[in-house]
């Protein structure tokens, strides 16, 4: 085969195989999985808590049949020209090239830019669709809401102020608060299943009214965060320091943090940040022109 031949043949591949590892039986929903004493946990509670990572994998699938796809298109677009105009495929990118300011160094740039035209000329185009995201039921987890509440639009937000990724991604997503506050819902759920010093902090800043002006300034903490730094950081916004050392003390509202953070887990939230649009997870590998990009689908069609 050809070296492009092969990289099909190996995209093919991959997706047979995880196709074949995604299969499952019909009608398992209430079979059991596993057991505590005499307790049964069901197939259908997994797969709650699956669905999420679930719908990466089948977006993966999806990722690579379109992959392949293009890969397809283009080598019969080129084949197509040079059929037109009598002369080899690889004459007809050389041809482009060379009117292209013969770009010998940018090969594959310039192949994409003459499928890109092709495609155009001929009319090509991928029909394959991505699945869609499934919807996440969270209304169970505090939640702190801003922005326009009530919108037909909500952005839900979930992150862990020890993650290095939702620390990276807050000043984007602070920067889209800012544009689409007066049109969209922003919610802030905190998952801490160690109930951190920095969760601790933003619930006892949240009691005294204080949790959003908290919660920007440990995210954008970074190394180990102290107990002091955190009291230094209270005393810094005019907090009544007795109640907030108080309530960052409170084992109940620890508790509840984990509790929050373990029912986050049973609904499938198993990583940070997850960012959802009216309670459809974007993808992992999401970034702030993702995320900006689905608010501006979703405003659409809402209206």
């Amino acid at each position: 085969m050809t070296k492009r031949a092969n990289r099909i043949a190996a995209l093919c591949g991959c997706s047979a195989i995880v196709l074949a590892a995604t299969s499952c039986a019909p009608d398992e929903s209430r079979r059991m999985v596993a057991t505590i004493g005499d307790e049964p946990i069901y197939a259908d509670v997994v797969d709650k808590a699956t669905e999420l990572a679930v719908y990466e994998h089948l977006y993966d699938i999806y990722d690579i049949r379109r992959r392949a796809t293009a890969e397809l298109i283009g080598i019969r677009l080129i084949e197509l020209s040079a059929k037109e105009n009598g002369i080899s495929p690889d004459s007809v990118i050389a041809a482009f090239r060379n009117r292209h300011g013969g770009r010998e160094a940018e090969a594959e740039i310039v192949r994409s830019e003459l499928i890109d035209s092709l495609a155009e000329r001929y009319g090509a185009e991928i029909c394959l669709k991505p699945p869609i995201a499934p919807a996440v039921e969270v209304d169970s987890a505090e939640t702190r809401r801003r922005g326009q509440i009530g919108a037909k639009v909500a952005v839900t937000i979930i992150s862990d102020y020890d993650c290095g990724l939702c620390q990276a991604m807050h000043k984007g997503l602070e920067g889209l608060f800012r544009k689409y506050g007066d049109r969209v819902e922003f919610r802030q759920i905190d998952f801490s299943d160690e109930a951190s010093v920095q969760a601790r902090a933003a619930h006892a800043a949240d009691m005294q009214d204080a949790y959003w002006a908290m919660h920007d300034t440990l995210m954008c903490l970074h190394g180990e965060v102290t107990t002091a730094a955190i009291l230094s950081i209270a005393a810094t916004m005019g907090l009544d320091a007795d109640q907030f050392t108080t309530d960052m003390a409170d084992e109940e509202a620890a508790t509840g943090i984990r509790r929050n953070s373990a029912y986050l887990c049973r609904q499938g939230i198993l990583r940070t940040p997850t960012i959802m649009i009216n309670n459809h997870p974007l993808r992992l590998t999401a970034d702030i022109k993702d995320v900006e990009k689905e608010i501006e689908r979703a405003l659409n069609e809402k209206n």
